[in-house]
């Protein structure tokens, strides 16, 4: 919901404040790779209860097992270059 208001307020201006133009996604279709994407960012996100920007914050924490949770993260996103594309962009 927040998001929605907030992106029908920004878009009513001609471009960013910071940028010249709006780069938003033009590709609108759901696919496998994008419903496996998501279902494992969940199951992350519900077994240790972090998202990948409040899980960096908490490396200020010194605690373990945000390190542990970072560097699986780090392991997985250079991982998915072995995982081969099925669509153009």
């Amino acid at each position: 919901l927040v998001t929605a208001i907030g992106f029908s307020w920004v878009l009513k201006h001609p471009a960013p404040r910071f940028h010249d133009r709006f780069e938003l996604p033009t590709n609108q279709q759901i696919d496998s790779r994008l419903m496996a994407g998501a279902a494992l960012f969940g199951v992350g996100w519900g077994l240790y209860g972090y998202c990948p920007g409040p899980a960096i914050a908490a490396l200020a924490y010194l605690d373990w097992q945000a390190a542990l949770f970072v560097a699986s993260m780090l392991v997985g996103m250079a991982l998915v270059s072995l995982v081969p594309k099925t669509r153009t962009e």
